[in-house]
């Protein structure tokens, strides 16, 4: 998938927080209990992490077959969820997108010249 090879390039040079790639858990409801989320953990030991609304993302682009990328800020790994770092992570998460879409862009416009 295009997508993930540039989500994997754009880690080259990052200098931000660590970029995890892999399978992430989801439900329709808030995952803040330990044996659910241990649950959870069982079905996929390879999985990342784990939140709420991808499960709607996943159905839609499924209908249509659409490739799709998640791009998650990490606040509190699903334990004591508090809102003090959650602006730290989305802005982490936003700068790595904007990273992300530059790469693209910049992949772009060395096609057109070339």
């Amino acid at each position: 998938m295009a997508l993930l090879s540039r989500a994997h390039a754009a880690t080259y040079e990052w200098t931000g927080p660590t970029v995890h790639f892999g399978a992430v858990l989801s439900l329709n409801t808030l995952l803040n209990h330990p044996e659910e989320r241990a649950r959870l953990q069982r079905q996929d030991e390879g999985a990342i992490g784990g939140e709420m609304e991808l499960a709607g993302l996943y159905a839609a682009a499924a209908r249509t077959k659409t490739d799709w990328l998640l791009v998650k800020g990490t606040s509190d790994w699903g334990r004591d969820k508090t809102s003090g770092p959650q602006a730290s992570a989305a802005r982490n998460a936003a700068d790595f997108v904007v990273r992300l879409l530059r790469l693209g862009n910049a992949q772009s416009d060395q096609h057109e010249g070339s």
